[in-house]
């Protein structure tokens, strides 16, 4: 999240909390060019239930699909695109990140849809039924890579318990949309870690702090209140400590770091 701040002596830093419990980071620089927002939401692959490999990533892509005020034609990913910004997600192990930037004049509306497409999603079975097609070829052409599948042989010294083991991608065969426990899942997970006490939000650019506090105030008052959830403790990575994995002729190295915090 620190990558969207300028470095301290250049810029102005205000830390804030909103009612509802979101964590805010702003940063003032009069020498940037455009503005961004980054969200961070403390939940990941690795919190998501077992029994459905993949939740947490097609959660991520749903929420780029439109909401019922802002539908495909006016989502994010569309507006973004149409004034000649950038914008991306990603789902690692313990944290999702949602991140746009903007020209300064359109900001506003930006970050007024990032907040509204996290906050009311619409997640209609038809909708998760077309973009699990999409997790589904993305998987596909990811089973492919050598790159990858030399990283799943490296990762086979880890302990089978850790969820680096496990599959995280999604793909149609682990998500079962039609099934109505898949479905109580996916709102379980989406209720339980897109509330405002498990995100934070940073926001950067040439406007005052005083300005951006105001949009911060407006737009992330959206999310519902809640209670920090403490992310469970995997199991051990390595069953064995000494274990040793030789793959090819190369070299890898694979670090086991307990407990990090």
């Amino acid at each position: 999240m620190d990558a969207l701040m300028p470095a301290p002596q250049s810029a102005d830093l205000r830390r804030i909390t909103l009612a509802n419990g979101l964590s805010v980071a702003l940063c003032h620089d009069s020498r940037l060019k455009r503005s961004a927002a980054s969200l961070r939401v403390a939940a990941g692959s690795h919190d998501a239930p077992l029994a459905w490999p993949g939740l947490a990533h097609f959660l991520e892509h749903l929420f780029f699909l439109g909401t019922e005020r802002f539908q495909a034609g006016e989502n994010l990913m569309t507006f973004v695109q149409r004034h000649g910004g950038q914008v991306n997600a990603s789902t690692r192990e313990r944290t999702t990140d949602f991140f746009f930037e903007l020209p300064q004049t359109a900001f506003a509306q930006g970050l007024e849809r990032l907040c509204d497409m996290l906050a009311r999603p619409r997640m209609t079975v038809a909708d998760q039924l077309r973009e699990r097609e999409v997790l589904h070829a993305e998987f596909i052409a990811w089973r492919g890579d050598a790159n990858a599948r030399d990283q799943l042989r490296l990762l086979a010294a880890v302990n089978p318990q850790h969820p680096l083991r496990g599959f995280h991608a999604g793909n149609r065969y682990s998500l079962s949309v039609p099934n109505p426990a898949f479905q109580q899942a996916l709102q379980n997970f989406y209720q339980r870690f897109y509330q405002a006490a498990q995100m934070t939000l940073c926001l950067s650019g040439p406007q005052s702090l005083a300005e951006l506090e105001t949009l911060a105030n407006t737009h992330g008052a959206l999310f519902a209140s809640g209670t920090k959830v403490r992310q469970h403790a995997p199991a051990p990575l390595m069953k064995h400590p000494a274990s040793l994995e030789h793959i090819d002729e190369q070299k890898h190295l694979l670090f086991a770091c307990e407990h990090l915090t």
